[in-house]
């Protein structure tokens, strides 16, 4: 199965209604103007500077994910 399929399969169960429902709550959005932007977990009717925020958010999570393992490892040594 391509990622492609992967993806449009998890979009047609309550997956896709769980992501709406927590981009929804997260950019302060109503449910329904969420599922306006797309049928799919892909939203590609997202407003361009949403998917900018939700991208920088994943970034700094990513950060601060990279910067606790760091830790975690230094702290192993010890």
């Amino acid at each position: 199965m391509t990622t492609e399929e992967i993806k449009l399969r998890l979009s047609n169960n309550s997956f896709f209604a769980e992501c709406t429902r927590i981009l929804s709550q997260v950019l302060g959005f109503g449910y329904r103007t969420v599922i306006n932007w797309g049928h799919d977990i892909r939203f590609h009717k997202m407003p361009q500077e949403y998917e900018y925020f939700l991208y920088y958010a994943l970034e700094a999570i990513k950060v601060r994910q990279a910067l606790y393992n760091k830790g975690m490892n230094v702290a192993a040594y010890r």
